[in-house]
């Protein structure tokens, strides 16, 4: 699947079923989630992280965050009770439209749609912290693996960068070409720890911890990354 049709995948799931396409509950696929429950769970994830990151950059500035792959903006509203600015970036033009809809945090948080294969829109250093969960795993390794890159480039000296990446998936999963049947469905790739363990540091990032989060289920390992630089 390359980047184009990556886009057109997410641009009929934000059309056809946003909420589940983000957190893929089967009790809530057909348009089920709650609104109010769907972004509480975003909330939680938050303080959670919050908590996690804290001990390993104390010093953290909360200043700009970024949240990459927003979607709907569960977690981006989510860490806007954390940081003085949030943005969220997502390949879905409708993703963006809807999280801007959802905002209740006004000039505080923004959302910006960004079709490209790299971050090119924000210049380097100009985040404190940026958070990616569940994302990376839906973008295959020739173009998630440069947004990992991409992550130490546009990080502050001393902030905190946490994503999440799971080990590679069997070649069952995923679709080269983009077809009518196949294209709610979620595809999922991975990259071993040690590959995205040496991306980061060629790109100078220090890495503080990588651990098994448990997103993808049991059987699979999905690892977690923090790193400063």
């Amino acid at each position: 699947m390359n980047l184009s049709d990556l886009k057109k995948k997410w641009e009929y799931l934000a059309n056809d079923d946003p909420m589940w396409a983000i957190l893929s509950d089967d009790a809530k696929k057909g348009n089920r989630w709650n609104t109010d429950e769907f972004f509480e769970i975003g909330r939680k994830d938050a303080t959670g992280y919050m908590a996690y990151v804290k001990p390993f950059v104390p010093t953290l500035h909360y200043g700009k965050g970024l949240d990459f792959g927003c979607g709907v903006g569960r977690l981006t509203q989510a860490h806007a009770g954390y940081f003085d600015e949030m943005t969220g970036v997502d390949i879905s033009e409708q993703m963006i439209t809807l999280a801007r809809a959802y905002n209740k945090f006004g000039s505080r948080v923004n959302y910006i749609a960004n079709p490209n294969s790299d971050l090119s829109i924000f210049d380097s250093d100009s985040f404190d912290y940026i958070i990616s969960h569940i994302v990376l795993q839906h973008v295959p390794a020739a173009i998630h693996v440069n947004y990992v890159k991409e992550f130490v480039r546009v990080l502050k000296k001393g902030g905190a960068c946490l994503f999440q990446l799971p080990e590679p998936f069997d070649a069952s999963w995923g679709h080269d070409v983009l077809t009518d049947e196949n294209k709610g469905g979620l595809d999922m790739y991975g990259s071993t720890r040690g590959e995205v363990s040496k991306i980061l540091t060629d790109a100078g990032a220090r890495i503080l911890e990588v651990i098994d989060d448990g997103s993808c289920g049991p059987g699979h390992v999905s690892n977690r990354y923090l790193f400063t630089k």
